[in-house]
């Protein structure tokens, strides 16, 4: 009964120690397995980048066929900068005395858009020939759609 109790307990120890070192031997399987599996994995998600890197847009000629600045006359007369936002006195009167209450009641966003759709007040009147600057526009009350942002934008 001895000998079989002492059978017993070696056999537990064994089997305990077997299990111990197969535990510590398959967490080193597995840890051995995820570092593959991480770096297969790094290595799918860089590798499109690392191939798009490679690639290039190519380098297109300019189309010098579209651009012939010459066909066209130069300008009639100088234009300086400063004149085309520039208000003439007539345009300040206006703002000053004819539609202050107004820009006051509504705001100036507002006063101006109403100012442009009421057919009695500003009366411009649509002009695709020319682009004036925005004393032209006011003073002749026509123009085009250029001439009509310079004109509003002034004032």
């Amino acid at each position: 009964m001895f000998v079989r109790q002492l059978t017993l307990t070696g056999a537990a120890r064994i089997l305990f120690s077997a299990t111990r070192d197969l535990s510590v031997l398959t967490a080193a399987v597995d840890e051995e397995a995820m570092m593959r599996n991480q770096s297969a994995l790094c290595l799918t998600l860089l590798l499109p980048f690392m191939l798009a890197a490679c690639v290039s847009a190519p380098v297109m000629p300019q189309p010098t066929h579209l651009f012939a600045d010459q066909l066209f006359p130069p300008p009639s007369e100088h234009i300086n900068a400063a004149d085309v936002f520039a208000a003439s006195d007539k345009m300040r009167s206006y703002l000053k005395n004819d539609i202050a209450g107004l820009l006051q009641a509504k705001g100036p966003q507002q006063g101006l858009i109403d100012l442009l759709n009421n057919k009695s007040q500003l009366q411009v009147q649509y002009d695709s020939a020319t682009t004036r600057n925005a004393a032209q526009t006011f003073d002749e009350r026509a123009g085009n759609c250029l001439s009509l942002v310079i004109m509003t934008a002034s004032l």
